[in-house]
């Protein structure tokens, strides 16, 4: 289905500018395999991996690279709880 869907709604791709290109460059070095504590903690050695990058980290660099993350889709923010 989802296939169909991208044949019918027009796909507009953009140029990456330089900041992009930095950061994109950056956060493809973060990338790595981690485990879930608690699910070690529950399954031992049988915790899955799973593989990606600290989002914390990526606003960082999007951050440090000029770039305002809220205005990339990889990252959906509505709102957060206040940390105490």
């Amino acid at each position: 289905m989802l296939f169909g869907i991208l044949n019918v709604y027009p796909i507009i791709t953009l140029s990456i500018n330089e900041n992009e290109l930095k950061a994109a460059n950056l956060i493809i070095k973060e990338l790595g395999f981690f485990q879930w504590k608690e699910a070690i903690e529950i399954k031992g050695s049988e915790a899955r991996l799973h593989f990606g990058v600290k989002a914390q980290k990526v606003f960082s660099i999007m951050e440090n690279c000029n770039l305002n993350w809220r205005e990339y889709a990889w990252c959906c923010y509505d709102e957060w709880p206040e940390e105490k």
